[in-house]
């Protein structure tokens, strides 16, 4: 995982307990999307699983599935 993708964790994480982050909190930070957003954090979940602690990594899953439709 590199700083940008532990970054987004990171974010991520902090944004828990609120939901999804606003727009314009994703285009400052990270110049992206939500979806792009969504898709980026959906891609680090599946490839670093053992990174993140089973609750969070849940969580985080359950807030994505929320706005999209992942498998």
């Amino acid at each position: 995982m590199d700083s940008f993708d532990t970054a987004i964790i990171e974010f991520a994480c902090q944004w828990l307990p609120y939901g999804t982050p606003p727009s314009d909190e994703l285009i400052t930070r990270f110049g992206m999307t939500t979806g792009r957003y969504e898709q980026q954090l959906a891609r680090i979940l599946d490839d670093y699983p053992s990174q993140l602690p089973v609750e969070d990594r849940r969580r985080l899953w359950l807030q994505l599935a929320e706005t999209r439709q992942y498998p």
